[in-house]
């Protein structure tokens, strides 16, 4: 890839498979007004998005089948954990038009190309891509 390293889709990659993981079908608004216990183990910030972080790294370290860093360096382990949670935490709905404006501001709008000029850095364009797949349901067309 000439945006993503390896290990950035690799990151991207299991952040979007897990974004979602035990997730009960409640916002996190509605955990932090009724109390509940997620949000306190959360302390009423990104509510699911920390909860679906916490699962899938409690399950990694308690099964040995699902710990798939093993193979990886300190570094690349500290880093793809690292990306991981970024991305997950930017399904988080309260930074939606932060994150627009980020992506907005990394984009050359003086660019010779339709698309534009990426210069921003991995972060940005990873967060907007699972961030854009999270929120496209309701795009899709009724019949499916």
């Amino acid at each position: 890839s000439k945006l993503l390293s390896k290990l950035e889709i690799l990151a991207l990659l299991i952040a979007a498979i897990i974004h979602d993981i035990e997730h009960d079908g409640l916002n996190n608004g509605f955990h932090k007004t009724v109390c509940s216990a997620r949000a306190m183990a959360h302390n009423d910030t990104s509510i699911q998005e920390n909860h679906h972080l916490a699962t899938m790294f409690v399950m990694m370290a308690e099964d040995n089948a699902v710990h798939f860093f093993e193979h990886l360096s300190k570094t690349q382990q500290a880093e793809l954990r690292r990306l991981i949670i970024t991305c997950v935490l930017s399904t988080d709905m309260t930074s939606h038009f932060l994150q627009l404006k980020e992506f907005r501001d990394q984009v050359d709008p003086e660019a010779q190309s339709d698309s534009g000029k990426w210069k921003g850095g991995a972060d940005v364009l990873m967060k907007t891509i699972l961030h854009c797949c999270d929120i496209s349901n309701p795009a899709k067309p009724l019949h499916l």
